[in-house]
């Protein structure tokens, strides 16, 4: 019998990965009559601190300010979402302080085409400083980028801010990025789960000089060194050096040339040959740390193109979003609830609606169920992570499982015969544990329930990735992933 299933996803926790550089803007509810309006991102800037940050309430900008923002790229569903946040604060600014016409004021995003490319970056720094901004906020490429255009920007008394990733530079007033040492601190637990807390890590990193792409490897390293005693990481592989790891590679390489044989050049190694050099030199390796999108590609690509991908575990940072874009291009219903569509920056949905609680996410959960939908809907209920587990409320937490359990009876009885509900979660937040307000380490849940599901245990899985599996092969949809799927166990 063809499987199929309509799979409901509702994780609990939110997913680890997430730049808060997404999350900046934010609007105060609207009153219209007696009714509240929220903006449809309200709920995404809750955990912005201090809260008087998260708003444009009372800023006084003059009319006709000019503000600079200078990204990494033009491309890529990240520094598109940035982009689209850069417009919305334009909006909301003029829109606060009344400023129309040749008043309003005037947000720009720039940035190379290019991620890397630190020389467009600089070019576009001194295109800036020339048309006089009021201020400045950019996302080096480089820790020690621009010191000459920063230097005259200081000379000219005009505000730098960093975002998403630090400069050195001592212009710079404040930074905004994500948590990389807590992020990075997290990859090496999940890393350590993936292998089963014995192995060897080749660190794939997108910069050898980007301020992000070092703290996230240094914070790895020192957490794989302190928490896990059979773990080790074996070298740096960075993607800014594969011109010159090339160059090493053809010497190598041409030292033990036989009589005849054709001397190879660095132009003629290949992305896939410079990988295979790296696990040639350490055999051990089962799995590989990643410290950005482009990091993470490359680690997908050439083990899946060296066939090596379901022997080598990969985690990290902003992978892509192949299950959705998946499902997408199969025809098939591709919902997100709650930050779904913020996470994945749009990308591979059909249809989504934002949360403002779990209650609503439920009930958003319950009118998407009811339109008989077939495909995947994916909710997020971050209330659990962000209102009780960081703030460790334990009570509140114990209250929201309540009125989640006390829902989810009810959910259930409406599903149809092929309908599938996950219940699971990509990390833990304990509320009862007090000695940090971090993410806390435990096995994640996985609960499976439908009227075709068999009550079985199907144990402690080897990687998080099963589930991925598990929704393509009911839903029919061609994915290339490390995960196993469970159908053939619970169907």
């Amino acid at each position: 019998m063809k499987r199929k299933a309509t799979a409901a996803v509702a994780v609990l926790l939110v997913a680890l990965g997430i730049s808060a550089c997404v999350e900046k803007q934010k609007e105060e509810p609207q009153i219209t009559g007696q009714v509240t309006e929220a903006p449809p991102y309200q709920n995404n800037l809750k955990s912005i601190s201090p809260s008087a940050y998260s708003n444009v309430k009372g800023l006084p900008l003059e009319p006709g300010t000019y503000i600079s923002i200078i990204g990494k790229s033009t491309g890529g569903a990240y520094w598109e979402q940035i982009q689209k946040g850069v417009e919305q604060a334009a909006k909301d600014l003029n829109k606060e302080l009344g400023y129309t016409k040749d008043k309003r004021i005037k947000i720009s995003y720039t940035a190379p085409g290019d991620i890397e490319d630190i020389d467009q970056q600089v070019n576009i720094l001194d295109e800036e400083l020339a048309r006089y901004p009021d201020a400045i906020a950019i996302a080096s490429i480089g820790i020690d980028a621009c010191s000459v255009q920063l230097d005259l920007a200081q000379e000219n008394d005009i505000p730098i801010i960093s975002f998403d990733s630090a400069n050195s530079h001592n212009s710079i007033l404040s930074s905004i990025s994500t948590n990389n040492a807590e992020a990075a601190r997290t990859c090496a637990h999940k890393i350590s789960n993936e292998i089963s807390d014995t192995g060897s890590v080749l660190i794939i990193a997108h910069d050898s000089d980007s301020g992000t792409a070092l703290e996230r490897e240094q914070n790895f390293k020192d957490e794989i060194a302190v928490s896990e005693e059979n773990v080790k990481v074996v070298d740096t592989l960075y993607l800014d050096k594969l011109d010159e790891i090339r160059k090493e590679i053809a010497v190598s390489k041409n030292q033990s040339l036989k009589e005849g044989e054709t001397e190879l050049t660095a132009e003629s190694i290949s992305d896939e040959d410079v990988l295979t050099y790296y696990l040639e030199k350490y055999p051990e390796v089962n799995a590989c740390y990643t410290t950005n999108v482009a990091a993470t590609k490359f680690a997908f690509e050439k083990l899946t193109a060296l066939d090596k991908i379901k022997q080598i575990a990969v985690v990290g940072f902003d992978g892509d979003k192949e299950i959705l874009d998946a499902v997408k291009q199969a025809g098939l219903d591709s919902i997100g609830v709650g930050k779904i569509h913020d996470i994945f920056a749009g990308q591979g949905l059909t249809d989504f609606v934002y949360n403002k609680s779990n209650e609503d996410g439920m009930a958003h959960t319950s009118h998407y169920a009811g339109q008989d939908f077939h495909g995947l809907c994916f909710v997020n209920l971050v209330d659990f992570d962000m209102l009780y587990g960081h703030r460790r409320d334990v009570d509140g937490y114990a209250k929201a499982l309540t009125v989640f359990d006390s829902w989810l009876g009810g959910f259930l009885e409406t599903l149809g015969d092929e309908d599938l509900v996950m219940i699971t979660a990509d990390h833990g937040c304990d509320p009862s544990y007090t000695a940090t307000t971090d993410h806390t380490r435990e096995y994640v849940p996985l609960i499976m329930l439908g009227k075709q599901v068999k009550p079985v245990n199907l144990g402690t899985r080897s990687t998080y990735a099963d589930i991925a599996a598990t929704v393509a092969e009911l839903l029919d949809v061609k994915l290339d992933t490390p995960g196993k799927s469970m159908a053939g166990e619970i169907l």
